[in-house]
């Protein structure tokens, strides 16, 4: 077992630990998206993975003003261990939380032990 296994390991173990303070939450994985030329209606098969715990913050004020206008005020960064969500992240998923509020997936990184995602989250209207 390879050090970057081991520190996955831990970071799932450390969302454990933190109890209630991760929200418990459901990922939608975006299908692919298919077009009826008959009814004009464009339709995907969607995935969702239920009972995960994200982690959200608040971007600090300096992250903000960097980002050039990138990253909003609103928006909060979602970690969750990389061991826990089962499909590659991509920008069209989206995520509910556990008040039902919808937080569409602007960006998605992962850290170098490939550990954590954390995604740039902003809420849908």
């Amino acid at each position: 077992m390879g050090l970057a296994n081991t520190i996955q390991k831990a970071a799932k173990t450390a969302f454990k630990a933190i109890g209630d303070i991760p929200l418990v939450c459901t990922y939608t994985s975006k299908g692919a998206r298919t077009y009826t030329a008959a009814t004009g209606a464009i339709t995907s098969t969607d995935t969702a993975y239920t009972l995960l715990k994200i982690l959200f913050e608040d971007y600090t004020a300096k992250e903000i003003m960097d980002s050039g206008g990138v990253i909003l005020k609103t928006d909060q960064k979602a970690s969750i261990p990389n061991l826990n969500l089962t499909p590659t992240p991509k920008r069209t998923d989206f995520i509910t939380d556990s008040a039902s509020k919808k937080w569409t997936i602007e960006d998605v990184m992962l850290d170098a032990a490939r550990a954590l995602w954390v995604f740039q989250v902003r809420r849908s209207t």
